[in-house]
């Protein structure tokens, strides 16, 4: 069912990823990308790549060269970032300041993995039907995808009176035992809570896909003091600031299903845990 709202045929789009050997999942997007632009007046892309070993950038600057709506932009500074977090909090900032490059009205910016979370599940008639419904509902100022069977980013989640943990500490945890422990309690049990929730209003959300009204975004920083961007996830800084400038809120959108990546389903045993671990860590090893 597609709800009301304007017609998006008159709204301009930007797309937003960054990425770094993903020449296996990319495919998904672009394909994507192509079928998206006719539901929008202007349909723009902009992917941040760094240090890629497989033929990633290859495919980027081919495209680069046949779709003037495509920008690829450099992040190799991202190698001089020591904490993840605060490396991925500067990446996405420098992709929102790319933004300034288009000329044109912009009236939605949707980020978007570019990983294993899109393979076989981007739809675009959920897509229009979801932005719809981010333009029919005026308490929001962006809305997120769903994953099945579970809902997975608990780390970029946060929602009143839902929970206070920072899960980035609890996955920290190496102790299999009382990492096992943590990780139920707080991350998988949240998630099977989630999922038996009809549409969630949240502070912030993300999941692997989240679209922006651009007026909203623009408002915001992923960019923080250092001992905040090392310990908080970039998602959680950027949206808090939107919400409380706006006290407007994200849309956990049940209807738009994004893939749920294997190493972050939840476990229900200690046993299932530490093989999933094991297997997670080897295929790891055996990446370029």
């Amino acid at each position: 069912m597609m709800h009301k709202g304007e017609n998006l045929k008159t709204k301009s789009i930007v797309f937003l990823g960054l990425t770094k050997n993903s020449a296996k999942t990319l495919s998904y997007f672009l394909n994507f990308f192509q079928k998206i632009k006719k539901e929008y007046k202007n349909c723009y892309l902009i992917i941040g790549e760094n240090d890629s070993t497989d033929d990633t950038k290859k495919i980027l600057n081919k495209l680069s060269k046949k779709d003037d709506n495509f920008f690829l932009v450099d992040t190799s500074f991202a190698k001089k970032f020591k904490f993840r977090l605060e490396k991925m909090a500067n990446l996405r900032e420098s992709l929102k300041i790319e933004i300034r490059k288009i000329k044109k009205k912009i009236d939605y910016v949707c980020w978007f993995d570019l990983d294993d979370v899109l393979e076989n599940s981007l739809n675009v008639k959920k897509f229009v039907e979801s932005n719809k419904k981010l333009e029919a509902d005026k308490k929001l100022f962006g809305l997120s995808s769903n994953s099945k069977p579970y809902y997975y980013d608990i780390l970029s989640f946060r929602k009143k009176n839902f929970f206070t943990k920072n899960i980035y500490i609890i996955s920290l945890n190496k102790n299999l035992i009382s990492g096992f422990s943590l990780r139920k309690k707080f991350i998988y049990d949240i998630q099977k809570k989630i999922m038996k929730t009809k549409d969630i209003y949240t502070i912030s959300s993300f999941n692997g896909m989240c679209i922006y009204y651009y007026k909203y975004f623009k408002l915001s920083s992923y960019l923080e003091k250092k001992k905040i961007m090392r310990s908080q996830v970039e998602h959680v800084t950027f949206n808090k600031k939107i919400h409380n400038k706006t006290k407007k809120m994200i849309l956990l959108d049940k209807n738009f299903v994004l893939n749920l990546p294997k190493e972050h389903r939840p476990y229900d045993n200690l046993i299932s845990f530490c093989f999933g671990k094991l297997i997670f860590y080897f295929l790891k090893l055996l990446k370029p």
